[in-house]
């Protein structure tokens, strides 16, 4: 049988108080207070949503992000100028974030909303879209930080429905017709391909997805019955249901989500006539709630991930939230645990 010191190379250590600085992973003897303890990350569930500077147009319905872009770099596009719902301007609008403030960047050749994004701020993707009242899309933008140009069509018309990844590996599932609730198509940085269906077919699912395109994750949107709060994985062909279901009210549909399959946030979304203010964290396993964004959303822009994040825009589109960005900041610092035993 292994032993610590065979593992590690050294006894646990017997001291009175926690060492300093703690690595994760490291275990000790608190002789003060006879227990045995550990430093593990507590990391997301101790993050916290604050204000920042507003976006320079009010945007709503699914505007368009760089999904693999870190928080500081974040590019938004596409949506609806106002109202709230259509009719509306389709925007072609495009904004970056320098960690402060946003700037307007070039407009899409096509304004749209309900589309799909991937990769950064200086390789982003714009895909598919519905330039309202008109159907869903294949047609696809490329952007390298200053233009948009015309990028390769998508296998199947897609608006509604979530996207990620980078901008050669990526995944856009679910949302309207003809792509459908339960279809996915895989993008390989050359073309795209009609992939597995979704277990659950859901639609108003824009921004409900995140991971890679071999390891994602997605939940939320309006499904069959309970169906749209079922956790599902992607595995970069086939879909399956994955342990544990958000605990919002059945039907939560059009949130942002960050994150991947061991690590992920479900955050606002709508449920009518309720704009929802939920920030729902998973450990691989099982949702619990953490902290609320201020203003319930749906439908916002988004960037970065679970340690730093944003979300700006969305519905309702009347100020603050059609402009309004919040961040989010969680610790990654280790703390001292004490081992129990259940």
């Amino acid at each position: 049988m292994a032993t610590y010191k065979g593992i590690k190379g050294f006894k646990v250590e017997n001291v009175p108080a926690s060492p300093s600085p703690l690595n994760e992973g490291q275990v000790w003897y608190n002789t003060t207070n006879n227990t045995l303890d550990y430093a593990t990350v507590t990391g997301v569930p101790a993050g916290t949503w604050s204000s920042s500077n507003p976006i320079n147009r009010g945007a709503s319905e699914a505007i368009g992000c760089a999904q693999a872009a870190p928080m500081t770099t974040s590019l938004i596009f596409g949506g609806f100028s106002a109202p709230q719902y259509p009719p509306g301007t389709n925007a072609g609008w495009t904004e970056q974030y320098d960690g402060t403030s946003w700037a307007t960047k070039n407009t899409l050749p096509t304004g749209r909303a309900y589309v799909g994004g991937l990769g950064t701020n200086t390789t982003a993707i714009c895909v598919g879209g519905s330039a309202f009242p008109t159907s869903s899309t294949t047609t696809a933008f490329n952007f390298d930080g200053t233009n948009w140009t015309a990028g390769v069509a998508l296998a199947v018309s897609f608006s509604g429905g979530a996207s990620w990844g980078t901008s050669t590996a990526g995944v856009v599932a679910g949302g309207n017709p003809p792509n459908g609730p339960a279809g996915s198509q895989i993008w390989d940085g050359t073309s795209w391909t009609a992939t597995g269906a979704m277990s659950v077919g859901r639609t108003e699912s824009g921004s409900s997805g995140c991971g890679l395109s071999t390891a994602g994750i997605i939940t939320g949107g309006t499904g069959p019955s309970t169906a749209g709060n079922v956790t599902e994985f992607y595995n970069g062909s086939t879909w399956s249901t994955a342990s544990g279901s958000i605990t919002a009210p059945v039907g939560l549909r059009s949130g942002m989500m960050f994150g991947d399959q061991s690590t992920a946030m479900f955050v606002g979304g709508y449920i009518g006539p309720t704009y929802s203010s939920t920030n729902q964290i998973y450990d691989g396993s099982a949702w619990a709630e953490g902290s609320d964004i201020a203003n319930g959303r749906r439908n916002s822009g988004r960037g970065g991930g679970t340690t730093s994040g944003l979300i700006a825009g969305g519905a309702p589109s009347t100020p603050p939230v059609g402009t309004f960005t919040e961040e989010w900041s969680a610790p990654s610092a280790a703390v001292a645990k004490t081992v129990t035993v259940s």
